[in-house]
């Protein structure tokens, strides 16, 4: 831990440091993602039924993350997020040299555990970094900061086309995602809370819990088998793969700062309830439709309607004492990939048996689940003089020094 006493915060707001290292993350992940199903249908010649285990399996860090995190509570946030992005910088490393679809099912747990470490983690951050009242327009920047790193990693295959090989973007994202790590560990050392190892479940916390269960499900299916659609069933070239994801992000930077804003503005349960109500109509279209440019519509839509997610950790960030935070996002982490876990394997073996269609229809029945259960969501007000910083510790100061 000396090199990390050493290590002076640079001289920028934690805000923005931590946005740069949003960015960085997104390169990383983004160059990883963006050229996968191409690689995997082009040069490991993977089955859907192949790639429901793969994602599966890829999606089993979530589970344990909840365990993994409450180990690790002895570290702040700004140290387990640079854990994390290392990790995902070594897996996705190690994508460039598998030669059998079998090899991805190791080389994608790596990755996925920084994943799903850094996805509960850097929420308890941008929570601890709102203004008062601001949580949603920060959860907004996030996302917004999310999808500029997916523009530029998208710009980068879109420009280097042919010249950039699949096994070349995955080296380049892990070399991404070791920035945004060093760009965690220059953030102010005060920042976040160390406690004893702990897990939290909490009854009154039911309705979160129901909800990012079934966002799990339905975010999965679109994750999975949506772009694989575009690519394994129209052809989609790598190409044109990019600039659908390029001008998506394009989209999602444009709408965030309005979703953060109403989310702040109207209130979590209404936004929630208006973003899946039209997320229906998308699964509907992917389930119905047979034209490569109306599925491109939808999915573009999605991209967009999916901001509306954040409204759940909005929802548990104003319900929750910021020192159990950490614990109960990585609860909500938990929740969804049990159903992520699940759903790549039911989807891809329903696609071999049935077809893709009946795939998206599953998808419109989980949406509207989640429609009956939102109306529940309610807010309790903080105790009055409670806010978004997070107070001066001690003990907290001194464990950090």
């Amino acid at each position: 831990m000396k090199t990390l006493k050493n290590l002076k915060p640079l001289s920028l707001s934690p805000t923005t440091i931590f946005l740069i290292a949003l960015t960085f993350t997104y390169i990383g992940s983004t160059l990883q993602t963006g050229v996968f199903n191409n690689f995997a249908a082009e040069e490991l010649k993977i089955r859907a039924d192949q790639l429901g285990i793969y994602e599966s399996l890829r999606e089993s860090p979530g589970i344990i993350a909840v365990f993994v995190i409450a180990r690790l509570m002895f570290l702040k946030e700004q140290y387990l997020a640079a854990l994390a992005t290392l990790l995902m910088a070594a897996g996705y490393f190690f994508y460039s040299r598998i030669t059998e679809w079998h090899q991805l099912l190791l080389i994608g747990f790596i990755g996925s555990l920084g994943l799903h470490i850094h996805l509960p983690v850097s929420n308890a951050i941008a929570i601890f970094l709102a203004k008062e009242n601001k949580q949603g327009q920060m959860l907004g920047r996030v996302q917004r900061f999310n999808f500029v790193g997916q523009f530029i990693s998208m710009a980068i295959i879109i420009i280097l086309g042919k010249k950039l090989s699949y096994r070349m973007a995955f080296v380049l994202s892990a070399i991404s995602l070791l920035i945004a790590s060093i760009c965690y560990l220059s953030l102010p050392k005060n920042l976040g809370y160390i406690e004893k190892p702990k897990i939290i479940v909490k009854k009154k916390y039911w309705v979160y819990y129901i909800l990012t269960f079934l966002e799990g499900c339905r975010k999965q299916v679109f994750i999975t088998f949506a772009l694989f659609v575009l690519v394994k069933v129209y052809k989609m070239q790598i190409r044109y793969t990019a600039i659908l994801m390029l001008f998506n992000a394009i989209m999602v930077i444009i709408f965030s700062p309005f979703i953060g804003y109403s989310i702040d503005r109207y209130g979590e349960r209404r936004v929630l309830f208006i973003s899946y109500f039209l997320v229906f109509f998308v699964f509907i279209g992917y389930a119905f439709f047979h034209n490569i440019w109306l599925l491109i519509a939808c999915y573009t839509i999605d991209n967009i309607l999916y901001l509306g997610s954040i409204s759940l950790t909005s929802y548990i960030g104003k319900l929750v004492p910021k020192n159990e935070l950490r614990p109960t996002l990585s609860m909500g982490v938990t929740m969804n990939h049990i159903a992520a876990v699940a759903m790549p394997i039911i989807g891809g073996i329903l696609w071999e048996k049935l077809g893709y269609e009946v795939v998206f229809m599953i998808g419109a029945v989980i949406v509207i689940i989640s429609l009956v259960f939102i109306p529940f969501m309610k807010i309790e007000k903080r105790a009055q003089g409670e806010s978004n910083t997070q107070p001066s510790d001690p003990q907290s100061d001194a464990l950090s020094n």
